[in-house]
């Protein structure tokens, strides 16, 4: 889905980019720019805009092509299109609008206009876009918490409440623009509960064999009970003692999975309030497992950290955003470090990784996506930008130290509770 607040404007004249770029500036968007029809193309694939102004008359293809193509595509064909052109011929307004667009603004811009359709189309596509999404999570989520709960009957009670947490949640979510999170969530304990309910419906049946056959081995009379009956009798105890172990561990991992839910679902709260990040980072761990390569090495170095002051989803979602990065840019066997310590005035986190790091040029721009054009750091940078977004928002601060080869090192300071 695209970011609801990224704006893609597209112009071949740098003038008109600069007019847009300080129009819109300061208002809470994510500005990205293309200057022909060819680099808009690639750059609305990469980093998924919401709302994309595009000029009609460029070199090469123009607008209407280049709409043409993005509605063409299933991966931007749900941005909103808004035309610019200096042209007033009806026909070309109605061209524009039969190819996918919402609305023209014409030039020479007018920035009270600018402003007003953007904010209103950005309304729009958002609404529209968290209604399909809600629509689709809401059926995954029931459909994968319905089969977990009917494999797992021994856990009903534990699922039953955990589902009506989720659904509690969920509302409160649609409203404050939080399903992407519990999407997340959703998929990563259904991901989760795939081995341990698999393991257990084995086990009922092994169980039910082995049931059967102690039951035909005893009540069998008419055979002493004589040292080959006795040895089937072992045989088959040790490996009903087998089956009870994986039972157990299979149990287990289902409470383990369903602690660390409850704990998130905790987190995931609106209100200011006195947080212990280590539950945060213990329970991001356990929703990311399942994403994390079978290599990868994770490290937890706990020290004394302060509680903080903070929203809680928020920096949740932060040190999740972190933790994925890091495991992206490992190639092959790898290795993750978090370390937190504090003193008496901050806490401190650190997350440390043996990916490929970045150059000294890839850190200068790696916050600064509203004037590049270079997709391979789309992604990343978006993301770095919502956390250091977030940690800004608590008073706090994001340092990130890396080269090519050696990995890099995230370092994220926050005041400490009663600061």
């Amino acid at each position: 889905m695209s970011d609801s607040q990224r704006l893609l404007m597209v112009d071949d004249t740098p003038a008109n980019l600069q007019v847009l770029y300080q129009t819109l500036d300061g208002q809470g968007y994510e500005l990205l720019v293309a200057q022909t029809g060819e680099e808009a193309l690639e750059l609305a694939s990469e980093a998924q805009p919401a709302l994309i102004l595009l000029d009609i008359m460029m070199p090469g293809i123009d607008g209407f092509e280049t709409c043409r193509r993005l509605k063409a595509d299933p991966a931007t064909r749900e941005a909103a299109v808004i035309f610019m052109s200096a042209l007033g011929e009806t026909k070309d307004k109605v061209k524009g609008l039969e190819l996918g667009a919402v609305d023209y603004i014409a030039k020479p811009f007018q920035a009270d206009e600018v402003t007003a359709r953007v904010k209103t189309h950005l309304t729009i596509h958002r609404l529209t876009m968290e209604l399909a999404e809600a629509n689709r999570k809401m059926k995954q989520e029931q459909a994968l918490l319905q089969k977990a709960h009917d494999e797992t009957n021994r856990k009903n009670a534990e699922l039953q409440e955990t589902l009506a947490r989720l659904r509690s949640t969920q509302d409160n979510l649609v409203e404050s623009e939080k399903l992407a999170a519990l999407g997340q969530l959703v998929a990563g304990v259904a991901h989760e509960f795939n081995t341990p309910v698999g393991t257990l419906q084995s086990t009922t049946d092994m169980l039910s064999r082995f049931n059967s056959k102690m039951s035909a081995v005893v009540s069998d009379s008419s055979k002493p009970l004589d040292p080959q009956r006795i040895g089937e009798l072992n045989g088959l105890l040790d490996l009903l003692r087998q089956q009870s172990e994986l039972a157990g561990t299979a149990s287990q991992r289902i409470h383990t999975v369903l602690s660390s839910l409850r704990d998130f679902v905790r987190l995931d709260e609106a209100d200011l309030k006195e947080v212990d990040l280590h539950r945060g980072i213990e329970s991001a761990l356990t929703l990311l497992q399942h994403e994390f390569p079978s290599g990868l090495k994770i490290t937890k170095k706990f020290g004394d950290m302060p509680t903080v002051r903070c929203y809680a989803r928020e920096l949740n979602q932060a040190l999740m955003k972190l933790l994925q990065i890091s495991a992206e840019t490992i190639e092959g066997d790898g290795s993750i470090t978090i370390t937190t310590t504090g003193d008496d005035k901050q806490a401190h986190i650190k997350i440390t990784d043996t990916g490929k790091g970045f150059s000294e040029e890839e850190l200068r721009e790696l916050f600064n996506i509203g004037f590049s054009s270079s997709g391979g750091r789309v992604s990343v940078s978006a993301r770095l930008v919502g956390v250091r977004r977030t940690v800004l928002k608590h008073g706090g601060s994001l340092d990130i130290e890396s080269s090519p080869g050696a990995g890099t090192t995230y370092s994220i300071q926050l005041l400490r509770f009663g600061v």
